[in-house]
């Protein structure tokens, strides 16, 4: 499969291209899944909505062990790089993850490389 280049996302007065950011799978399915969701998301849903990706599996069958683990991998590494960018907030307090100021440029993106 032949790749294209894409030009930098600018937004926010930065002029940096979102590809480092979005080089990590987990990284991508969080973003899709927030997108799927409207922009919002618990974060233990987001963790089975992605463990489910990963494993191959719905759900509602996900292993709550694995679960735990990928949302403390979301939480500690994932997220805080996908925060950076503004591309996702976290609301701790709730437990959500939103869409961040540069969210529609990231699921753009996401599309352009498919």
């Amino acid at each position: 499969m032949r790749r294209t280049a894409v030009a930098p996302l600018s937004g926010g007065g930065r002029n940096r291209s979102l590809a480092p950011y979005l080089r990590n799978r987990r990284r991508r399915l969080a973003v899709s899944a927030v997108d799927a969701a409207g922009g919002s998301m618990e974060l233990s849903a987001l963790a089975r909505w992605v463990t489910g990706v990963e494993k191959g599996v719905p759900t509602t069958v996900v292993c709550e062990e694995t679960a735990r683990e990928v949302c403390l991998s979301l939480y500690n590494n994932h997220l805080p790089a996908l925060c950076a960018p503004a591309v996702l907030d976290i609301r701790p307090r709730e437990s959500v993850v939103v869409a961040g100021e540069r969210f529609a440029e990231a699921v753009g993106y996401l599309r352009q490389s498919r």
